[in-house]
């Protein structure tokens, strides 16, 4: 399935991590030089130029406005997981394109933000551990998650208590999980949730 151009474009002004997450998470090793000054370090603030500093790191722009020598600090970039639980009972059927486009749409967009997505269909079983899409990044991952959403036919019933707590066991990092159901089963799966949240992810 693709998805529209122009509701790509207004995807592309969303962010569903948000940035104060990132920037708390990051915040613990501090501002420092970086080494290989590559992509995955953010700026984070100048410094007075000390002896021995990597002369990579020179501002030769704010030295031409102050006359002065000054090292650029960088902080390690904190990458984020979005992690989509999805219900696959067969009262999704008629949903199921909807929660396709849902899907690849957030997808898009937590990938714009140079983020890993995964895919975890709900099951009540921890025995179909290849089912769904690992964490990864990149547009190979939208392709694999098109592929696999293209693939999978909603059916039977899911308790989602039990897949709750199935899927709080098969997520071993923390990450940030949204859920796509209907809740229609009675028990709503509630109870399940407490699971994910003891882990520490973000619902």
């Amino acid at each position: 399935m693709n998805l529209d151009r122009k509701l790509v474009g207004l995807l592309r002004r969303m962010k569903v991590v948000p940035e104060k997450v990132r920037q708390r998470r990051s915040s613990g090793p501090g501002a420092h030089l970086s080494k290989g000054l590559g992509q995955s370090m953010d700026f984070s603030e100048y410094r007075p130029y000390q002896p021995g500093d990597d002369l990579r790191a020179l501002d030769w722009k704010v030295y031409g406005r102050t006359d002065r020598l000054y090292t650029k600090l960088y902080v390690p970039e904190q990458e984020e997981t979005v992690c989509f639980l999805l219900d696959t009972s067969l009262s999704m059927t008629e949903k199921w394109e909807a929660m396709t486009t849902v899907v690849l749409g957030l997808a898009n967009v937590v990938l714009g933000q140079g983020d890993r997505v995964a895919v975890l269909p709900l099951e009540n079983t921890e025995l179909a551990d290849s089912r769904g899409v690992a964490a990864s990044r990149g547009r190979s991952a939208l392709s694999q998650i098109s592929r696999f959403l293209d693939a999978t036919q909603p059916s039977g019933l899911t308790p989602l208590t039990e897949a709750f707590e199935v899927a709080a066991r098969k997520l071993k990092r923390r990450c940030h999980v949204v859920i796509l159901s209907d809740f229609l089963r009675p028990d709503a799966g509630l109870p399940g949730l407490s699971q994910l949240r003891y882990r520490r992810h973000r619902l």
